[in-house]
């Protein structure tokens, strides 16, 4: 068996990418297609939510669940999670995401699936919360790379509890 010979005479024409740029280049070598690294094009937010219920306290199991629940969501949409926090009355994190990602889409994602896991694994708290959403309507999202500082987040709380109706009790 005779090993295949290749006769046609390359052009730009009827080559491929690589071997335009040997032609091109007037000698013949390996050429890699360069690697273009995706974090040229992402965008870090600082996140913020809070339970919908105020005696819904992030604590205890929930706790260490939540860090691991947000990291298997990202994993799995392709988005990066740089840090994350959970303290009794909120949950903060960073993430990365690719610029056409808006946050409405990774916060509704994350809203979503997290309410869903909680739910799951707390069945207390699915029977307490009569809808499917664990967190509070609304949430805080500042495009950057640095957690809230501790006012902003006693403010956005007030705020979100003043708009359930909860500040009068």
């Amino acid at each position: 068996m005779s090993p295949l010979v290749d006769t046609e005479e390359r052009t730009t024409e009827n080559a491929s990418f690589s071997e335009v740029v040997e032609i091109e280049a007037g000698h013949e070598r390996d050429v890699f297609p360069e690697v273009v690294h995706s974090n040229a094009y992402e965008v870090k937010y600082t996140c913020l939510l809070i339970p919908r219920f105020p005696a819904h306290q992030l604590v205890g199991d929930i706790a260490d669940y939540l860090p691991q629940w947000l990291q298997q969501i990202c994993i799995s949409h392709s988005w990066r999670l740089e840090y994350a926090e959970v303290s009794p009355t909120h949950f903060e994190w960073i993430i990365s995401v690719l610029v056409s990602v808006p946050p409405a889409r990774f916060m509704g994602t994350i809203t979503r699936q997290t309410s869903q896991m909680i739910f799951s694994e707390f069945g207390r708290l699915r029977r307490e919360v009569l809808s499917d959403e664990f967190w509070a309507k609304g949430y805080l999202v500042v495009m950057g790379d640095e957690p809230f500082p501790d006012e902003m987040t006693r403010k956005f709380i007030r705020m979100v509890r003043h708009q359930q109706g909860l500040d009068t009790f």
